[in-house]
């Protein structure tokens, strides 16, 4: 696998997003409504990890929280060939130094019994 980049998403990620969260979810999924919102009016971030040849392989999606220090890892998806090359515990690295410097004081990290290890 080629280096891998994160980066912060932007509105032109939206095609990329919507895709990668069909490839990795078969039942709630993000919307391409509630990505849009997210990108460009949600209280969040949404954080990418790319390859060498700019395509997507994982995103973190993050929600912070208006009235409390809290922000909540809300979502991680890592594309299937893309796993087992650490791109989720990459995008786990970044999203809580974010959350700190956007003053959001902890991250807890909530796990589904029934999801997909993505963290490799």
């Amino acid at each position: 696998m080629n280096t891998l980049t994160i980066r912060d998403a932007v509105p032109e990620d939206l095609n990329a997003l919507v895709a990668l969260e069909k490839r990795c979810f078969d039942l709630d999924r993000l919307s391409r409504r509630s990505f849009q919102h997210l990108l460009t009016h949600g209280h969040a971030f949404i954080l990418v990890a790319e390859d060498g040849d700019r395509a997507m392989l994982g995103n973190a999606v993050v929600l912070l929280h208006r009235s409390t220090p809290l922000a909540r890892l809300y979502s991680i998806a890592v594309a299937p060939e893309a796993r087992g090359h650490r791109v989720g515990a990459t995008l786990l690295q970044d999203p809580e130094g974010q959350a700190l410097q956007l003053a959001s004081s902890y991250m807890p990290i909530e796990d589904r019994p029934d999801a997909p290890p993505p963290y490799s």
